[in-house]
């Protein structure tokens, strides 16, 4: 493994920590936009793995995707889709909806489960 595709996914752990964290304090705002980095960062190893180049500066999920080549189920695309406009609701003051700023537990569960699976399987391509 790439030495600079370990420190994507050290980040990523990071971040996936992070939304454990941010799950089990309520803070599910913040725990959407740590969901998302994770898989961007978990991405952005694959695509440094493969390319032995810098990743792309993009945050939508799904574009990077198809950038690494990664055929996506429409469940997960659709995971992606939701995670990259909720990032983006939490990222910036005036943005927030209320899908974002609503969420329940039950929903942040279903966030934070989901993203460690999409991580754990962009991981098991990364030889």
């Amino acid at each position: 493994m790439r030495e600079q595709t370990r420190v994507w996914l050290d980040h990523a752990e990071r971040d996936l920590t992070a939304a454990e964290q941010l799950l089990r304090i309520g803070q599910y705002p913040y725990l959407l936009f740590a969901c998302q980095q994770a898989i961007e960062k978990t991405t952005k190893a694959l695509i440094v793995e493969q390319t032995d180049e810098a990743p792309p500066k993009l945050h939508d999920l799904v574009a990077l995707c198809h950038r690494a080549g990664v055929a996506v189920s429409r469940g997960r695309e659709e995971l992606l889709g939701e995670l990259t406009y909720l990032y983006i609701d939490t990222r910036y003051p005036g943005m927030e909806t209320d899908a974002a700023f609503v969420m329940d537990r039950e929903n942040a569960e279903h966030y934070y489960s989901q993203t460690r699976e999409v991580c754990r399987w962009l991981r098991g391509m990364i030889r």
